[in-house]
C-alpha cells in the first residue's frame, strides 16, 4: 500500500475484512478512497474458538489500527460474511464451520465497549457486497456500469453495482442441481470433485492449477467449472442487464484456467458483457465497507434499478 496523506481525521475509518482464518484492517480514508498507511495489519483467526478468543484476537489488531493515530479516529466498517444481520450487528452463521461461538452475539455492542466507540459509529457490510463497491469506488469500472460481482473461494459471494450503490446477491444461496450454488462454484467442489475424477487429494484451487498441463483431470475439472457457471450466471446476467463482471477471491488467480472458456460459452448464447479481474485485492473490501460513512454523513446514494 502506497503511504498517501488523508485531508482529515474525520475522514478516516478504521476498516476491516473479516475472513474465515483471518482479520485484516486498514485506516480508509473515505474523502479519496485510499488507504492511508503502507502497513496493513493482518492476524490470523481461529475462527472455531471461544467467543473470548474471536472478539480478542479482532479487537487487539483493531486496537493497533486505532492508536496508530495521534488523533483517535472514531469510525470502524467490517466487511463481515454472512448470514449476519448487518444493520444491528448481530452474527447468525452457524453450520459453516466457522465463527459458530459468535452466533446470536451483538458485535457491534462488544466491539463498541472494548473500543470505545459510539455504536453508531460501528458499521457492518456484507463482503461481498463490499468487495464490488470497493472496486468501483477505486475506479475499476464506470460508475453507470451495470456490475455484478463474484468473490469465488471458499464460499461464493455475488453482488450488484449500479449509479453508486451496490447490494448483495446471495446467489450462492439459490438451489442449484442437487443443492445450492455454493457448492458447486467454491473450494470444496473443486476439492470433492478431483477426489471423486482422480482418487487423489489436494487441498486447495492453487495447488490443482499448479498441475494444470500435468494432469489432464485438472484440465478437464476447470472446463467443467467453466461450464457449469456459464450455466447458472447466464440467466441472472441477462435479467440484471449485467454489462461488466468482476472476478476476486482465491480461485479467480486461477482465471487463465476458466476464464475464457467461460466468456466464450457466454459469447456462444450472445451473452457479451465486460470481463474484468479485481485490482484493489482484500483492501477492496475495506474499502468498500468504509464507504457506508458516506450514507451516515449524508451523502446521496440514488436508489439501485435492479
Amino acid at each position: 500500500m502506497r503511504n498517501k496523506p488523508y485531508s482529515s481525521i474525520e475522514s478516516i475509518v478504521i476498516a476491516a475484512d473479516i475472513g474465515g482464518s483471518h482479520i485484516t484492517v486498514a485506516p480508509i480514508d473515505i474523502s479519496s478512497s485510499q488507504a492511508v498507511s503502507e502497513r496493513m495489519l493482518r492476524a490470523r483467526v481461529n475462527s472455531r474458538g471461544t467467543r473470548e478468543d474471536i472478539l480478542n484476537t479482532w479487537c487487539n489488531v483493531l486496537e493497533m489500527a486505532f492508536a496508530s493515530f495521534n488523533e483517535r479516529p472514531d469510525k470502524l466498517a467490517l466487511a463481515m460474511p454472512g448470514p449476519f444481520d448487518y444493520e444491528n450487528g448481530i452474527s447468525y452463521i452457524r453450520g459453516l464451520d466457522k465463527y459458530e461461538s459468535l452466533y446470536g452475539i451483538n458485535i457491534k455492542e462488544e466491539l463498541a465497549n472494548t473500543l470505545n466507540l459510539s455504536h453508531k459509529h460501528v458499521l457492518f457490510r456484507n463482503d461481498a457486497e463490499a468487495f464490488l463497491h470497493g472496486e468501483v469506488a477505486t475506479g475499476l469500472v464506470e460508475m453507470n456500469n451495470r456490475v455484478l460481482g463474484l468473490t469465488l473461494g471458499t464460499g461464493m459471494g455475488t453482488a450488484f453495482s449500479y449509479a453508486g450503490k451496490t447490494i448483495d446477491l446471495n446467489l450462492g444461496s439459490e438451489s442449484y442441481q442437487t443443492s445450492i450454488a455454493d457448492d458447486f462454484f467454491t473450494t470444496r467442489w473443486f476439492v470433492n470433485r478431483y477426489e471423486e475424477l482422480s482418487g487423489n487429494k489436494v487441498t486447495n484451487v492453487e495447488a490443482l492449477s499448479e498441475l494444470s498441463g500435468k494432469d489432464k483431470t485438472v484440465d478437464v475439472l476447470f472446463d467443467e467449472y467453466a461450464s457449469r457457471l456459464t450455466n447458472f450466471l447466464a440467466g441472472h446476467i441477462v435479467d440484471l442487464r449485467i454489462d461488466t463482471l468482476v472476478f476476486g477471491g482465491n480461485i479467480s488467480k486461477a482465471n487463465r484456467l476458466f476464464l475464457p472458456k467461460f466468456s466464450a460459452m457466454l459469447a456462444a448464447k450472445g451473452i457479451t458483457p465486460a470481463v474484468k479481474l479485481a485490482l484493489q485485492g482484500e483492501q477492496s473490501a475495506m474499502i468498500g465497507a468504509a464507504f457506508l460513512f458516506n450514507a451516515v454523513q449524508g451523502t446521496h446514494e440514488p436508489k439501485i434499478i435492479v
